[in-house]
């Protein structure tokens, strides 16, 4: 797979993941906040499993070797580096907000705040 086409896939799924954890975080904390989570957290959980699988795993392709002698090529895989880190980082942002939401929250509200 060519690297332009990577990086379109790339930017898509980045795209998607990001707006599925947004409507992740405004249905959980509907849910934490109205106490329908407490009964079925169903589709926040979907949601972020949804969110969670659609980013990406890794920075470049998987049979992608940078030419050794080629300068464009080093500086690529450098920064195919830093952004791999990044995206590693995200996915550790993706797990540490699922638990505040999803654990942390409600038992630090007890019980829901509003009652319909």
């Amino acid at each position: 797979m060519d690297l332009q086409r990577f990086d379109l896939i790339l930017r898509v799924r980045i795209l998607i993941s990001a707006v599925v954890f947004a409507i992740f975080v405004g249905v959980a904390l509907h849910g934490v906040l109205t106490g329908w989570h407490f009964d079925n957290p169903t589709p926040a959980v979907v949601l972020l499993i949804i969110g969670f699988f659609t980013w990406p795993r890794r920075a470049w392709p998987r049979n992608w070797k940078p030419d050794e002698e080629s300068k464009q090529d080093l500086r690529e895989m450098k920064g195919r580096t830093i952004l791999q880190a990044k995206i590693n980082r995200v996915r550790l942002f993706y797990f540490v907000a699922a638990a505040f939401l999803l654990a942390l929250l409600p038992f630090l509200l007890g019980e829901p705040i509003f009652r319909v």
